[in-house]
């Protein structure tokens, strides 16, 4: 079931219309986070489109040897190449410059689409990968009618990737993908009223956790269930996004999960993170926050109305879904691990458990 995006649908619907009325190239660059529907939105783009594509994804910690070969095996196996036989056997020693160019003499003379997912993990593997790029754009790619996509899950690194001092600076159109609005999260959950609003505010809008929930399904009724699932992506979502954003856990994880945990000014975000050590300095938790509120676009700053002067400002984690998890969740799924979904369900939630989701709401 594909729900909701109609307005990315047709900006990106645009862009395939001036790639045809012009015959040159246009790349966008997309980037949103994990479970968001990057991947997805693009593979209906490609159906709808009925234009030749290639959709490539890069796998993590892969060489750029194995990258390429993998690459190379799916331009083969796609409908984009006029000629199938001019194609190399084997990729190119010269890695992603030299593969680039074998994809830029395999396009088609109509207009066509092709998409880079994980970009990022792409630029892990070769630090020249976005000038290799630029290069082989500008020089070919731009004068064929080719849609290029990027993706990317790591917003600061696809930030990164088109900023003013990379090399691809000023060649592709940036599209933040979101979650889904409320309408549209009331349509995937089959729900209406408050109950679409409870739909919402538990799954951050995430097409991958809507997906699972039972279509007409009460919150309490899709609580109940995948809190005795202790497998379940409403634990999993957040939990990747954790670990993709904190691979090595640091102050800056503690900063996020103490502001999860109902810490909201500064001062007491100060005193929760610091732990044993003492509260965290002025000069290292100012940086951080802003690191996660503008770099990695965690967490978001709720400014007083007010006219009294001295009214501090209130952090908040920005994903309902990943803020649920934190002040609730996480507690509940290590009672599912411990085969105790029983106490973790909403029906049994303690007085201390009741209040964090109060706050929660709030």
């Amino acid at each position: 079931m594909f729900v909701g995006r109609r307005t990315e649908l047709s900006l990106l619907t645009k862009r395939i219309d001036h790639v045809t009325r012009t015959g040159t190239g246009l790349a966008v660059a997309i980037r949103g986070r994990r479970q968001v529907g990057k991947s997805r939105l693009v593979q209906e783009l490609c159906d709808r489109s009925g234009l030749p594509y290639l959709y490539f994804t890069a796998v993590k910690g892969a060489s750029v040897t194995e990258a390429t070969t993998q690459f190379l095996a799916g331009l083969t196996e796609s409908d984009l190449p006029n000629d199938h036989a001019l194609l190399p056997e084997t990729p190119p020693a010269g890695g992603w410059g030299d593969m680039l160019r074998v994809l830029a003499g395999a396009l088609p003379d109509r207009p066509c689409i092709v998409v880079l997912d994980e970009v990022p993990w792409l630029t892990e593997q070769d630090d020249t990968f976005d000038g290799q790029l630029q290069v082989v754009w500008d020089r070919l790619l731009s004068r064929r009618p080719i849609l290029l996509m990027l993706l990317g899950s790591d917003l600061h690194m696809m930030q990164r990737l088109t900023a003013y001092d990379r090399p691809f600076y000023g060649r592709a159109d940036n599209l933040v993908l979101g979650p889904l609005n409320l309408a549209e999260t009331a349509v995937a959950a089959g729900l209406t009223g408050s109950d679409a609003i409870d739909a919402h505010l538990i799954t951050g809008g995430l097409p991958g956790i809507l997906l699972r929930w039972p279509s007409g399904t009460s919150a309490d009724d899709y609580l109940r269930s995948e809190c005795a699932d202790q497998a379940s992506l409403l634990f999993a979502v957040p939990e990747q996004s954790l670990a993709s954003e904190f691979p090595n856990p640091d102050v800056a994880r503690r900063v996020l999960e103490a502001v999860g945990g109902d810490a909201r000014t500064f001062a007491n975000i100060a005193s929760t993170a610091g732990g044993r050590d003492g509260a965290v300095s002025s000069g290292t938790l100012s940086p951080l926050l802003r690191q996660l509120s503008d770099d990695k676009q965690v967490l978001t700053t709720d400014q007083p109305l007010s006219t009294t002067s001295g009214k501090p400002a209130l952090y908040r984690v920005a994903d309902s879904n990943l803020r649920l998890y934190l002040a609730i969740l996480r507690e509940v799924h290590n009672l599912t691990r411990r085969g105790r979904p029983t106490p973790a369900s909403p029906s049994s939630r303690t007085d201390g458990q009741a209040g964090a989701a109060e706050r929660w709401s709030h």
